[in-house]
């Protein structure tokens, strides 16, 4: 019973996280921030829980000061959203990676698990609400986490996706756009 209760609590704080997200879309305002001050505080979480959990946690995101342009807030609760589902998938062999890829006019984060695949005919639907693409999982969540990542991309403008799902696990990504004053412009010839 107290199970039950908590995953309701669950389902109706993550149903109120994403009518808020839905009403204030139009005010996500943005700064410049450097990667670790958007995600260190985030790392640190999974690094100490993936430890306790026997987890195999791999980050391997530039050390660098590159400059991002985003809602520091939003930008966190993505990378949340996809360690929290990372961990609670990562399979018998226990391991998830964080990465990063960068172009001229922007990083994608990744975030791998050693998982089991999502089923192809499943994979359209994972950023819809309440979809449970394992629902032998159902004690493990409510089917919001996804949608909100997904409405909180949106609001920032950037792209978050289901990069690969196959045997070796599973992959998710997210854009975040380099800061507009550090991006370097060619000089014109």
């Amino acid at each position: 019973m107290l199970n039950e209760l908590d995953n309701l609590d669950h389902t109706i704080t993550e149903m109120l996280e994403l009518s808020k997200i839905q009403n204030e879309m139009s005010d996500c305002p943005k700064k410049s921030f450097t990667l670790s001050e958007i995600f260190d505080s985030v790392i640190h979480k999974y690094t100490a829980l993936c430890s306790d959990r026997e987890i195999i946690f791999i980050c391997d995101l530039p050390k660098n000061n590159l400059k991002l342009y985003t809602n520091r807030e939003f930008s966190r609760r993505i990378l949340d959203i996809l360690l929290d589902n990372a961990v609670k998938f990562c399979g018998k062999e226990k391991e998830i990676h964080v990465t990063a890829r960068e172009d001229a006019q922007q990083i994608s984060i990744h975030v791998k698990n050693s998982g089991c695949m999502i089923p192809p005919e499943k994979q359209p639907y994972i950023f819809t609400r309440f979809y449970q693409a394992d629902k032998s999982h159902h004690e493990k969540g409510c089917g919001l986490g996804l949608s909100i990542a997904s409405e909180l991309s949106g609001c920032l403008t950037e792209h978050l996706w289901l990069e690969r799902s196959d045997c070796s696990g599973t992959e998710f990504a997210f854009t975040i756009h380099k800061s507009e004053r550090f991006l370097h412009i060619p000089e014109k010839m």
